[in-house]
Parts: structure tokens; C-alpha cells; sequence
């Protein structure tokens, strides 16, 4: 379990810094953007993205070829003379004597519980964000179960302001919910809008109503709803990602001017719209209409552009009517077609170029190429001198099933041993779930009329684990191990092909 918990690690800290690169260039492009619908292009594409991360970089095949990773054969970058070098188990050459070794001992332990108990903090935040957006779902759910169809005056006016934004009236369901004090938009497959009985039991007159239901309709227009879930979804995953809140709150105001600018197109007037928008916010009485002295005054109250360094326009309420009545430029209804392709390619070059990145190294360092590296007291020791693994049986295409040794393998061991098989043999054999071959290269294909070659050789191989650190090496040579797709079994097995047998010569492991 806690191996699996180790590359899980492993790849969230990839992906956390995947999706940082990815939100931050979002968060720029939508910061030298000003118009809303534009702004919610990109806001969208970036939700969509972050919430796939995890996939993206589990799934890329250029981070498994590390050719963007951040630490190269050459290089030991920060990460890997800090982290690698900090293997309790491959203490660094550059510092020599008892002190350093602790020194270097203490802080690979240290680092390696940090990593822990953050992916384990992680887990359950994300899991609480999870199962919070999970019962906003359900619980919308159940006001549409709990709702009742609206009077038919209600229904009428529904069915007019549906034609007036040019829908289908039969493409959403209205409902009057006595759960709910505001309207409100939700639904997943169909999407359904509820409102309070107040607001048709002569609370709101039919003027107003029917700004209601434009505004309302102009959301479900253009699919808010059904994009929620998604940006819940996201929003849980990156909890911790200020970028994640900013592009939700930023998205969501722009949600608001869009629906706001369109219902004042239809009726014809940005003032009108404002003042009732405002009285409908702010006065239980605002379905009654508003003279023309409270207009001016609150005409004469927002505040002006130049005051945002005071905070101004913090209130969203506040900031939605001066885009009504003070917007400097013509607000577009739908976003260029040019602009679409543009925002789709930057953030799918962007998030496939940053889920290829890792802080991971495979590669060796050079300050531990040394085999005998690998010095620390032996406490326990099993140790077998011949071995003949046959094949028990395919229990997959081109599997057999593996020999299991009564060794449960620990967090930390080292295991050496001769094995004697061809080389080809030597690529079909698991040791303890590894294939004993480099991963970037196929298995040899299995010839199902020739037998398999006989010549026979020794080959040393050696395989050490120190929790999330691997190295495998076969005749002093270092052979990579795809964490992503392998890992060590939690007993010692032994795999042969499925067609041949191998011979294991003085296996010794260590821990």
C-alpha cells in the first residue's frame, strides 16, 4: 500500500506542476482579455484541462521517455542532489564520514514522511471537496423532485421569454420549489428552473417575473448547468490552486454579464434592467416599479472607474450593473470562431507540454553509479542457493504464472542473483513484478514454431528499493524501471516466459 501511496505521490507532484504552468498562462491570457464571453472560452478549456491532469500525465508518452524532464544523465539539478542523493541507502560521494552519512540519512527519511503525510492531507481534502460537490448534485436532484408544476400564468410567461432568447420551451422544465428563497438553474441531463412560490404569489409582478426567467434562460442558454459539475470536479481535485478559485469566481461573473446583457438587449433598455436588477436583489419589494428619483440615486451611488483601488467594485452586484451602464466597449454575444481555435490549441499544446515535464529522474546519478553503494547494516537476510523456475501456465497472452517465495518484501531491501536463461529468455522474466528489460524497449516476440534459443548465459542482476526509489541493473548495467506501469509485488515472485526455464543461482535479499 504504501508503494502504490509513493507513485501516487509521485504523480500528483507531477500534475500539480502540469496544471500550475497550465492555469497560470490561462489566468495571464484571461487577465489581457476583455471581453466576458471570450474570457469564459478560456476559463472553460482551462477547467476541462486541470480536471484531466492526472490522466495527461499518467497517459504521455514523452514524460515516460523523460525528454523534458527537468533532470537529465548529465545533470543533478536541484531535485535529484537533494532528493536522490538523500537516499538513505545511496549516501552522496561529495561528503564523506559518519556525520554526513546521518546528516543524509535524517533528511531522505524526513523528505520522504514530508511527501507522505501531505499526498495522505491531500486525500482527504480532495475527497471532502469530492463528496461536498457530490451533495450539491444530489441535492439539487431533489429539488427538482420535490418541485411542483408552476400556474399557468407563470407558464405562460416562461413560454415567451423562451421564444424571445429564440428556444424551445419543451427543451427545459420550470418549477416552483418552497425549498429556495432565489431562483435557481440546475440539472445535469435536462436542466430544470425553480423558483420560490413567492415569486408568483404577487410578491414579484409579471414584469418583473418575466426578467427573471430571461435571466434565467440565458444561463441554461448557454449550457451552465451542465458545465457545473465539471468545474466542481476540478475545483476538488485543486483545492489548493489559488488559480483554480480565481478562474471559478472569475468565470462565474461572467456568467453574470452575459445573462445580464442579453436580457437587456430583449428589453430593450440597460437602465430599466439595472434598477430592477438592483431592487430585485435588495428590496422585498422589488417587483413593484422603481420612480425616477431612487433610479438616479442609484444611478448617482455606484461607483466610478477610477475608484477600484478603494474596492469599489468588490461587490459583484455593483460590478454587473456598471458593465451594464458603463461599459466602455460594445460587449460581444459570441466569441470569434478564430479566437475558439486559438484558445483550444495554446492550452492543448500547453497542457501536453507541461504533463511532460517530471521532477522524477529515472536516470542514474552519477555520484551513485557504484553498485557497492548500497551499504546499510544487514538486520535480516533469505537467501536461496538454486532455484528452477518452469512455467506453471499461462495466466495471460504470453504469461505464466509466477513462482511466489515465502518472502514478504519490505519498504527497503537489496537483492542479488545469477540467473541463467538466454537473453531473450532474460526479457521475458519478471523478478518481483519487474521485467528484467529496459522498459522503453518491447519484449522479444515469441516464436510459437521454433523453440527458444539455447544459449545460456549468466547474468547478474540486482534490484534495490529504498520507498519510492528503484534501481534495477542487470551485468553492472543500469536498466530503467517504468514506475508509471510497473512495481515491485508485494512477495518475492519469479516470472519465467512462458516457454522457456530459467535458473536462479544464489539469490540473496537483504533488509
Amino acid at each position: 500500500m504504501w508503494f502504490e501511496l509513493d507513485r501516487f505521490s509521485r504523480t500528483l507532484i507531477d500534475a500539480t506542476l502540469a496544471t500550475t504552468v497550465l492555469l497560470s498562462g490561462m489566468v495571464l491570457v484571461m487577465l489581457f482579455c476583455e471581453q466576458p464571453v471570450r474570457r469564459m472560452i478560456v476559463a472553460r478549456w482551462a477547467i476541462i484541462l486541470a480536471a484531466v491532469m492526472p490522466l495527461l500525465v499518467c497517459m504521455n508518452p514523452w514524460r515516460d521517455s523523460h525528454s523534458l524532464s527537468w533532470l537529465s544523465r548529465e545533470s543533478s539539478g536541484a531535485i535529484g542532489s537533494g532528493f536522490w542523493a538523500a537516499n538513505p541507502r545511496l549516501p552522496d560521494s561529495r561528503e564523506e564520514g559518519t556525520a554526513s552519512t546521518v546528516r543524509t540519512i535524517a533528511a531522505g527519511e524526513f523528505t520522504h514522511r514530508i511527501i507522505r503525510e501531505l499526498t495522505l492531507v491531500y486525500l482527504f481534502g480532495a475527497g471532502l471537496a469530492v463528496a461536498w460537490n457530490v451533495l450539491g448534485l444530489w441535492g439539487g436532484a431533489r429539488l427538482v423532485r420535490g418541485s411542483i408544476p408552476p400556474s399557468p400564468v407563470t407558464k405562460s410567461l416562461y413560454i415567451q421569454a423562451a421564444r424571445e432568447h429564440g428556444l424551445d420551451p419543451e427543451e427545459f422544465r420550470i418549477a416552483i420549489c418552497s425549498r429556495i428563497r432565489r431562483p435557481v438553474v440546475t440539472g445535469a441531463r435536462r436542466v430544470s428552473i425553480l423558483i420560490p412560490p413567492a415569486f408568483e404569489g404577487g410578491e414579484l409582478n409579471s414584469e418583473s417575473l418575466r426578467i427573471v426567467l430571461l435571466h434565467e434562460l440565458a444561463h441554461a442558454r448557454e449550457g451552465d448547468p451542465q458545465f457545473q459539475p465539471l468545474a466542481g470536479l476540478c475545483q476538488g481535485l485543486w483545492f489548493f490552486l489559488p488559480h483554480v478559485w480565481w478562474i471559478l469566481a472569475q468565470l462565474r461573473i461572467d456568467r453574470e454579464f452575459l445573462a445580464d446583457q442579453r436580457t437587456a438587449e430583449i428589453l430593450g433598455s440597460r437602465s430599466r434592467y439595472a434598477t430592477r436588477l438592483v431592487g430585485l436583489a435588495t428590496d422585498s419589494d422589488a417587483g413593484k416599479e422603481p420612480d425616477v428619483a431612487n433610479r438616479d440615486r442609484l444611478l448617482a451611488s455606484l461607483p466610478r472607474p477610477g475608484w477600484w483601488w478603494a474596492g469599489g467594485f468588490r461587490n459583484p452586484l455593483l460590478q454587473r450593473v456598471v458593465m451594464l451602464l458603463h461599459c466602455p466597449f460594445p460587449i460581444e454575444r459570441k466569441s470569434p470562431r478564430w479566437w475558439n481555435v486559438a484558445v483550444l490549441l495554446f492550452s492543448s499544446t500547453t497542457a501536453l507540454f507541461a504533463s511532460s515535464w517530471t521532477i522524477w529522474s529515472q536516470e542514474p546519478n552519477p555520484a551513485t553509479e557504484d553498485p557497492a553503494a548500497f551499504s546499510a547494516p544487514v538486520e535480516n537476510q533469505f537467501r536461496v542457493e538454486h532455484f528452477v523456475a518452469v512455467p506453471r501456465g499461462l495466466v495471460r497472452i504470453g504469461r505464466s504464472a509466477p513462482h511466489v517465495l515465502p518472502v514478504l518484501l519490505p519498504e527497503r531491501f537489496s537483492l542479488h542473483v545469477d540467473v541463467e536463461a538466454s537473453p531473450e529468455s532474460l526479457a521475458r522474466t519478471r523478478l518481483a513484478g519487474l521485467p528484467l528489460r529496459d522498459w522503453d524497449q518491447p519484449p522479444p516476440p515469441r516464436s510459437e514454431t521454433e523453440p527458444s534459443p539455447s544459449h545460456a548465459a549468466i547474468h547478474r542482476v540486482r534490484l534495490e528499493r529504498d520507498g519510492m526509489l528503484l534501481r534495477l541493473s542487470i551485468d553492472e548495467n543500469r536498466v530503467r524501471v517504468n514506475l508509471l506501469r510497473d512495481h515491485v509485488s508485494e512477495w518475492l515472485t519469479i516470472e519465467p516466459p512462458a516457454d522457456d526455464t530459467i535458473i536462479l543461482r544464489d539469490l540473496s535479499i537483504a533488509w
